[in-house]
């Protein structure tokens, strides 16, 4: 547009060819507009995809990580009732499965009251 802009104001090109190189040159900055739109649409969109997929992995990675941790505690948990209907005593199950007295008295807490 510029250049059109200077040929103008040079008097060396003939008017009816600027005006038919300004409706071209409009024609293409629109097509050049459009496109650019349409580009960065795409990476807006591709951005909101890429974003969604690393969140998914993220939710799928604390997931399975809890749901480690929460079968190693049943585990352990288990682990306790069966040593305390042996008969094992305290130290020996805290030695065992490195759970404090206070946790092992949960455990056995909660054995009594699921016997009811």
């Amino acid at each position: 547009m510029a250049t059109l802009t200077y040929l103008g104001q040079v008097g060396d090109t003939d008017t009816d060819e600027l005006i038919k190189w300004s409706k071209k040159a409009g024609s293409i900055g629109d097509d050049v507009m459009t496109l650019a739109q349409k580009l960065k649409t795409e990476g807006f969109d591709e951005g909101i995809e890429k974003g969604i997929e690393k969140g998914i992995e993220k939710g799928i990675e604390k997931g399975i990580e809890k749901g480690i941790e929460k079968g190693i505690e049943k585990g352990i948990h288990q682990t306790v009732l069966n040593m305390l209907s042996k008969d094992f005593d305290f130290d020996t199950i805290k030695e065992a499965t490195n759970l404090s007295v206070e946790e092992i008295q949960r455990a056995k807490q909660s054995q009594n009251q699921e016997s009811f």
